[in-house]
């Protein structure tokens, strides 16, 4: 939103602060101590600060317009017998709206998320969610026909194409995803990690929410596809010892890497990027 109104660039310098940023009568909790971060290193690293500091930039009522443009908040039409439409938080209280803005004190669906992250593939345009394409009956005719449906424009072309260029940092070393990469394609994607509603009252500390959106080829997507993971654990994985905490970057991200390698395959979507050679190696099984 804030990058389709302007308002920031991809190398928009953001004082992060030191793993802390105080509100007055509350503050903003973040993972590590960043200092300066761009707006694409933000995304990278996942940083609340940043992204709070953005959405303040672009003001509470800008940033309703735009989770409602993406289409939270309201039921995608998708054709099932039931569908929840989700809900934010009062916005106009600070400490909803700080939370808002790094995906607290706000439901949605996966599906949401899924068509959400479409839109970023989609040239900016939020569509209607289709299960099947037509209906044909044994004889050839076509009894009924489904043709896409878009609902509305979230962003601009250029803001789209400049969001797959953000979010294709974040499947790197350098940023939270590094383990959704996929040999010959450049993936963009964006994990998430939150901890889960207690019904007792606030969240618990120990259950979490991972999940991990992503697109492949980011320049010109193919798919979307969003893992999500309810409650998992990491304690059999010798990859994830020195993880404190189940992450969207470390259990849902290599779902999908698994998914997308396979989807890309059976879809025939040519390579984009050189594998390197122990990519190659590990993809042949060689030792």
């Amino acid at each position: 939103a804030a990058l389709d109104q302007g308002l920031v660039g991809l190398d928009t310098t953001i004082f992060c602060h030191w793993a802390n940023l105080n509100e007055g009568a509350f503050s903003v909790p973040d993972h590590h101590p960043y200092g300066d971060l761009t707006l694409r290193q933000v995304l990278a690293k996942s940083s609340n600060i940043g992204t709070y500091k953005v959405s303040k930039m672009l003001g509470r009522a800008r940033f309703v317009d735009y989770v409602k443009r993406y289409g939270f908040t309201t039921k995608t039409g998708i054709m099932t017998g039931s569908e929840e439409a989700g809900q934010i938080c009062d916005w106009s209280n600070g400490v909803n709206f700080s939370r808002m803005t790094f995906g607290y004190s706000v439901s949605v669906t996966p599906l949401q998320i899924t068509m959400a992250y479409c839109a970023l593939a989609n040239e900016g345009l939020l569509m209607k969610p289709r299960l099947v394409t037509g209906v044909i009956a044994n004889d050839g005719t076509v009894v009924q026909q489904f043709d896409p449906v878009v609902k509305n424009r979230v962003m601009r072309e250029d803001t789209a194409a400049r969001m797959r260029e953000a979010l294709s940092l974040v499947v790197t070393d350098y940023g939270t995803a590094r383990r959704a990469k996929v040999a010959g394609y450049k993936v963009a994607g964006k994990t998430g990690t939150a901890k889960k509603f207690n019904p007792a009252g606030g969240y618990h500390d120990s259950k979490y929410v991972c999940s991990f959106a992503g697109m492949l080829p980011a320049e010109d997507p193919e798919f979307v596809c969003v893992v999500v993971i309810d409650d998992p654990s990491i304690e059999d994985d010798p990859e994830t010892e020195r993880i404190e905490r189940p992450g969207g970057g470390s259990v849902a991200a290599p779902v999908f890497a698994r998914i997308a390698e396979r989807a890309a395959a059976y879809m025939n979507i040519p390579q984009t990027e050189p594998v390197e050679e122990e990519e190659a190696l590990a993809d042949s099984g060689t030792e």
